[in-house]
């Protein structure tokens, strides 16, 4: 299964707070047994979750959770000013 956070905070922060969080969740709910992600640009700065599911019945429970953190996570957050590409780009580099 896969997911799309797009923001314009610092990648890191989302990686270390929420992503570690609803992973750390999921697995004890025995929802998932794998969680990666992938630093994108395509679209805007995002990261693209890649989660394998225990079984294919768990993915609506899976989105819900994703969904309920990130609108937790992000109403909890400042507003940011949006990342140009370029800044993107000497971040990443």
């Amino acid at each position: 299964m896969s997911a799309h956070v797009f923001t314009a905070h610092p990648l890191d922060l989302v990686i270390h707070d929420l992503v570690r969080e609803v992973s750390g969740e999921l697995r004890r709910r025995g929802l998932i047994d794998l969680l990666f992600f992938l630093r994108h640009w395509q679209g805007g700065p995002h990261l693209r979750l890649r989660v394998r599911l225990t079984e294919p019945a768990a993915e609506p429970a899976v989105r819900a959770a994703l969904t309920a953190h990130a609108e937790a996570f992000f109403q909890a957050l400042p507003a940011s000013t949006a990342m140009t590409e370029h800044r993107y780009r000497s971040l990443a580099a």
